[in-house]
């Protein structure tokens, strides 16, 4: 039950902290974070927002999703195992996700998901 409860709580955090970013790259590009979703985060730009803009307020959560992976899988590395076995499983599963999420993002998501050949992913959408 323990192993579950890291796994979950280790998904949701890497999921939230994605979505998050969507929010807070529009709030640091002069736009609005509307709203919070497991799975969303609604997020408008100005009117006279370029595509750089669009592109960073969408793409940047997969690079940081990325970048906290590795930081997790480094931080697991160099710990002293034994001390705390679930803060290292938390490291463990944290990374993971956050690895599968990023580059699922950039290599498969944008490659293989397709909705009426309109641009869906995050990925795509750059």
């Amino acid at each position: 039950m323990n192993v579950i409860s890291v796994a979950l709580l280790a998904l949701i955090a890497e999921q939230l902290l994605h979505e998050v970013c969507h929010g807070v790259a529009a709030l640091a590009l002069g736009g609005r974070w509307e709203s919070l979703y497991f799975f969303a985060a609604a997020t408008e730009l100005p009117e006279n927002a370029t595509p750089l803009a669009h592109a960073i307020r969408t793409g940047n959560p997969a690079i940081v999703n990325i970048v906290t992976g590795l930081l997790a899988a480094a931080i697991y590395r160099w710990r002293t195992h034994g001390e705390s076995g679930l803060l290292d499983l938390s490291l463990l599963f944290f990374a993971t996700y956050s690895l599968f999420g990023g580059f699922g993002y950039l290599m498969f998501d944008s490659i293989f998901f397709h909705a009426n050949d309109e641009p869906v992913g995050d990925w795509q959408k750059v």
